[in-house]
């Protein structure tokens, strides 16, 4: 039981960063939507779960536990290459917006000019690799069941709050952008549920984690397009929605959720980050990391929501088909056993 929460928080961590805890993941690919955004939302849910699965099952069936291993469920060597380099740039691509959003956070909360912020959190994200190791997946988990549970509260005091009873009075295109988010964060999740699969022993812990994911990402999905739906065109809601509601109610509970944030970025900086180190295999190696996160910072400089609205957008369209193929390999290795 302890090593299904360990890694189904561990995954719902990586799934939760700054994108989704901001919300700006939630306006951008559900909540323009409107009512059809809650139908992409179960889709995204049951995409989690069934890849998860997928995944996860085909790594305890063939004891893969690292990524390349992994790969070698297809026989061509051209797919495992695109595989990768998808992998790659996505990754790179959410460590560069996370590094983003670190700066967004500690410009609008402290006033520290963009350019020096972002700088102090790209060495900060340096520092952080180079350090890494496998019990960071453990603090993973354990943020990970932080954020869930500050999240939903953060939501349902949101929700209580007077002026919900002021502002509270397309379906192909909101399933195609629920199959874009599931592709864009399924793509950089598969080498952490690869790493994470040799926690499992068994087909039915691999079942209860997915299983865990899914009922999770709903309701925490659920509950934060529900309430940025209730303002979104009633008030500006800035680069960070759901920052900007939560000023909305006190100080200290701007803080709560400044802390949730702060976490949230956190847990996906060590997701990417580690997925990066691992495939490049600069583990441990202070120089190449350096240079990964100055990329990171350069790229950050085109600002957190058009990374999350152009980068994410085009990577999720690639990180779909990527996601496909790698399920059609899994079923057909599975089928095979």
């Amino acid at each position: 039981m302890i090593s299904i929460l360990i890694v189904s928080y561990s995954i719902i961590a990586a799934i939760i960063g700054a994108g989704f805890a901001s919300g700006q993941e939630m306006l951008l690919y559900f909540v323009c939507f409107k009512k059809y955004g809650a139908i992409g939302i179960i889709v995204t849910a049951a995409a989690f779960t069934f890849f998860v699965y997928t995944v996860l099952n085909t790594c305890l069936k063939r004891s893969y536990h690292e990524y390349d291993m992994f790969l070698s469920i297809f026989t061509h060597t051209a797919i495992k290459r695109i595989i990768k380099i998808v992998t790659l740039v996505f990754s790179f691509a959410v460590y560069g917006a996370m590094i983003s959003a670190a700066g967004e956070m500690l410009y609008d909360t402290f006033a520290i000019p963009r350019a020096a912020s972002t700088l102090i959190c790209a060495c900060f994200a340096t520092i952080l690799l180079y350090i890494c190791n496998n019990r960071i997946f453990t603090l993973n988990a354990v943020l990970g069941i932080v954020l869930v549970i500050l999240i939903i509260f953060s939501a349902l005091y949101m929700l209580s709050y007077r002026e919900y009873h002021t502002f509270s009075p397309q379906l192909p295109l909101s399933l195609s952008s629920a199959l874009i988010y599931s592709g864009y964060n399924l793509v950089s999740l598969t080498p952490v549920l690869v790493i994470l699969s040799k926690k499992l022993k068994t087909q039915s812990q691999a079942a209860g984690v997915a299983l865990c994911v899914g009922i999770v990402s709903l309701v925490i999905m659920s509950m934060i397009f529900y309430l940025i739906s209730i303002y979104w065109g009633k008030i500006p809601l800035g680069e960070i929605p759901m920052l900007t509601l939560a000023r909305r109610q006190n100080s200290a509970f701007s803080a709560i959720y400044t802390f949730v944030l702060g976490s949230a970025i956190l847990t996906t900086l060590i997701s990417s980050g580690g997925s990066l180190c691992d495939s490049l295999r600069i583990k441990g190696k202070l120089i190449p990391i350096s240079l990964l996160s100055a990329g990171g910072y350069l790229l950050s400089s085109f600002g957190f929501s058009r990374l999350i609205d152009t980068a994410y957008r085009f990577c999720g369209i690639a990180g779909l088909l990527i996601c496909i193929i790698i399920s059609i390999g899994c079923l057909c290795q599975n089928k095979c056993s």
